[in-house]
């Protein structure tokens, strides 16, 4: 036998470093392996005893998803009681058997007396996976008591067309932490999962814990407390903070917090200050301090881009200014961004994702300053994500052997050059991390991941023929960055069109006689005339993207009189919301006359869908809506909304109505335009659940491309599951059958894929046949990190 490579030596000891450190390993189950007590719901096939154990040894159950017709999901119950308030990560195993394109997703919901929460978990893998949950990724659902009152788990599979598909699924557990997260009710949701999301990232392990839940003897379970945005924290809350500290606890406070916690961490607050000009608070920069008054390993700069902040000072508890804000143009402001003291850590805005690398070694090094031992565990999870930065590398070995295969095919010396500074770093991280020496062992751990993701990068394939495109949100572009800065960055990282946001249902960014204006178009200019001169300079196609219906920017007084008039959609409870109703003809005028208006107007090369749909099935039921749908039909509805509601009698006509409406505003326009200016192209972003969508939110996307209505559409296939983009993709280029190209669109920022994840899901892409890809979106992060990412193999110049 020959002797073991070093490299297989390595591993197999990092591996065993890795379980030994990890918090989750002390993890205890609360929901059993296996079939029992598991209970079918609305038809759905009684569980078995899946054939297989999980990797772990256990058992599993197996739950048969057959699809119909009709049935937009199968799922199981089972009933139990558990106390998870201050439990850490959820995990389990699951599996997928046969054909997982049938399977759009998977939801994970827990129960309590008056509402759930739920978690996403994309489409099962048809390998073993250890699924790790972090209780900030579940959204909240009516009102639930709180993690301390659960009364069952409900397991739900959600239809991508018709078949079937078995999906194992073993033992559920939780694990025990140290560092909790407060999320203050629905208010605080996506802060605390950003936070969380953070949190995983620098290798920290945290557990989610409602306000609702907070109790003396939970806290003194934790060694450190964050609160990621709780302005309105309870009195009783703010005591039982006050007390743990007092007990030996830390905190980490952002933004906003009672004035009580402002004081007992050391600081004045001056008052919310918002940015004066664009750009004013762009990064978070390290302050020179004397020895010993530092953090170890605390980065020099993060970016960050906020619109404000609030102003405090240090006062106490010997409270100092860890970073300063900075503008885009490098100016200090003198306005703190981090101060630390003895009680704890505060940042004086939101924490956001625009910089993970370093915002997760900003965490690292606050939360670690208090908790020194939180080094060992980050550096050994940083090296594991190191040596498996996709899941389709199931070890480093066949990933290294994949990159030197292609960098010989492709005669990319430089890739293999990464490759080896990697093993360097690796080696370098171990001997460090040995010595003690956390911050410095943790910077060879990124060290060696960047440089195995460089490797990967430069062997990547381009191709001379494709669409590839980003979306812009903001009208105004990346702060920091002029419309000709941001076109020129984009045309050297090898793409080829813009589609950017520059109009809603109530505000246009551009000189309108249709839309009223935004008040920045005054002070700033026509920005599709400054956006279309730079796209023109360099050559890069902009499609002006139209978000229909939605009335979220629009002033106050414009939706006052949208309402005055009832021009705005009403749900199923009578309540209205800031949309217009689609099947006004009112409404569907203005939205015909904006997008006209544009074509019209600017040389531009294409005008773009958004929003092109009802919100959720959930509306609308305004009196407008019965008038014309009693029109339609020829028969008047008795008892309104019911009869035309999800368990009404007439339910299928509505549905069909409500997708007419839709349907009308994207012929008018299409064929309006084709007429004015046959080359200007018509595209929409639609939903990926297809054909879900036709009754989730009466968007028929698959019927506008076989009417000839698209020239082509951006499925908003936003996942983290790479399995769940390859089915979406290929059911999408299924239903187009090749009448018009299908550009699915990748979550570059939303869900906030890696660099690495959004190539391969642009692998993935090309792999089904897809002629082009979209980012979603162009801001700060992907300006930064995924497009010259992507421009060192898979969009290299030249394209055509």
């Amino acid at each position: 036998m020959g002797s073991i490579p070093k490299l297989l030596v390595d591993g197999l000891m990092l591996f065993l470093i890795f379980l030994l450190t990890l918090p989750g390993v002390n993890a205890q189950p609360f929901i059993t392996g296996g079939s029992d007590g598991w209970l079918a719901q609305e038809g759905s096939e009684a569980p078995t005893a899946a054939p297989e154990k999980t990797p772990d040894g256990g058992s599993a159950a197996a739950f048969r998803c057959v699809f119909s017709d009709t049935a937009p999901r199968v799922y199981w119950d089972r009933n139990f009681t558990a106390n998870l308030a201050t439990a850490g990560k959820i995990s389990f195993y699951i599996k997928a058997v046969g054909d997982t394109s049938a399977i759009s997703g998977t939801t994970l919901y827990f129960r309590t007396k008056s509402g759930w929460y739920n978690a996403s978990l994309g489409t099962p893998p048809r390998h073993w996976k250890l699924v790790t949950l972090d209780k900030s990724q579940f959204s909240l659902e009516d009102t639930p008591e709180g993690w301390s009152d659960i009364e069952g788990v409900r397991l739900a599979f959600w239809k991508a067309g018709k078949g079937s598909v078995t999906v194992y699924m073993g033992a559920v557990s939780a694990s025990t932490v140290s560092v909790g997260v407060i999320r203050e009710g629905k208010e605080g949701e996506e802060w605390a999962k950003q936070m969380g999301q953070a949190l995983n990232e620098a290798g920290i392990e945290s557990a989610t814990v409602e306000e609702s839940d907070l109790q003396a003897d939970r806290l003194k379970n934790l060694k450190f407390v964050i609160l990621p945005y709780n302005p309105a924290l309870s009195e009783e809350t703010v005591a039982l903070l006050q007390q743990y500290t007092l007990d030996g606890g830390h905190l980490l406070a952002c933004y906003q917090i009672p004035d009580k916690l402002i004081t007992l961490l050391g600081l004045k607050a001056r008052g919310w200050t918002k940015a004066e000009y664009p750009g004013q608070f762009s990064s978070m920069r390290k302050m020179m301090l004397p020895t010993g008054k530092g953090v170890q390993g605390y980065p020099v700069k993060m970016r960050q881009t906020s619109w404000n902040i609030l102003n405090v000072i240090p006062d106490g508890n010997h409270a100092r200014v860890l970073a300063n804000w900075y503008d885009a143009a490098g100016k200090d402001t003198g306005l703190a961004a981090v101060i630390l003291g003895d009680k704890g850590a505060y940042i004086s805005h939101v924490l956001m994702g625009e910089d993970p690398s370093n915002r997760a070694r900003l965490l690292l090094s606050l939360i670690g300053h208090y908790m020194p031992d939180l080094w060992s565990t980050a550096v050994t999870r940083a090296l594991e994500n190191a040596a498996h930065p996709l899941e389709r590398w199931e070890t480093s070995s066949k990933m290294e052997q994949e990159i030197k295969t292609a960098a010989q095919q492709r005669s990319k010396p430089a890739a293999l050059k990464a490759l080896e500074s990697a093993h360097r770093a690796r080696e370098k991280a171990q001997k460090l991390i040995t010595a003690g020496r956390g911050s410095e062992a943790l910077d060879e751990a990124d060290n060696a991941r960047n440089a195995l993701e460089l490797a990967w990068q430069i062997v990547q394939p381009t191709k001379q023929k494709e669409f590839r495109a980003v979306w812009v949100h903001s009208p105004y572009g990346v702060e920091g960055m002029t419309w000709d800065q941001a076109i020129r960055h984009i045309k050297e990282c090898g793409f080829n069109a813009v589609v950017v946001n520059m109009l809603w249902g109530g505000e246009a960014d551009y000189n309108s006689k249709v839309l009223p204006i935004n008040p920045r178009v005054a002070k700033e200019g026509d920005q599709i005339t400054i956006c279309l001169a730079a796209c023109r300079k360099y050559d890069i196609q902009l499609h002006v993207w139209k978000v229909d219906w939605n009335l979220g920017n629009a002033a106050d007084d414009f939706v006052a009189k949208m309402r005055a008039e009832n021009r705005l959609q009403r749900r199923f409870n009578g309540q209205d919301q800031r949309w217009l109703c689609p099947s006004n003809p009112d409404n569907r005028e203005m939205e015909f006359r904006s997008m006209l208006e544009v074509a019209n107007n600017y040389a531009v090369d294409g005008i773009h869908f958004d929003y092109i749909r009802y919100p959720d099935q959930d509306s609308c039921y305004c009196d407008g809506c019965r008038e014309r749908f009693e029109k339609k039909t020829g028969q008047k509805v008795t008892a309104w909304p019911g009869d035309v509601g999800q368990k009404g009698t007439r339910f299928k006509e509505y549905q069909q109505f409500r997708r007419d409406n839709i349907s009308a505003l994207v012929q008018q326009v299409s064929e309006e335009m084709h007429k004015r200016k046959p080359d200007m192209k018509v595209s929409a972003a639609v939903f990926s659940n297809w054909p879900n969508c036709r009754e989730d939110v009466g968007q028929d996307w698959g019927m506008w491309i076989k009417k000839g209505w698209l020239d082509f559409a951006c499925p908003m296939d936003y996942t983290e599951s790479d399995e769940g983009f390859s089915n979406m993709v290929r059911i999408q280029l299924k239903e187009a059958a090749g009448k018009a190209p299908i550009y699915p669109g990748i979550g570059a920022s939303a869900p906030g894929l890696s660099s690495t994840q959004v190539i391969e899901q642009v692998r993935l892409a090309r792999e089904a046949g897809a002629p082009g890809f979209i980012l979603f979106q162009y801001d700060a992060r992907t300006a930064a990190d995924h497009l010259p990412a992507l421009s060192r193999g898979v969009s290299a110049l030249p394209v055509k």
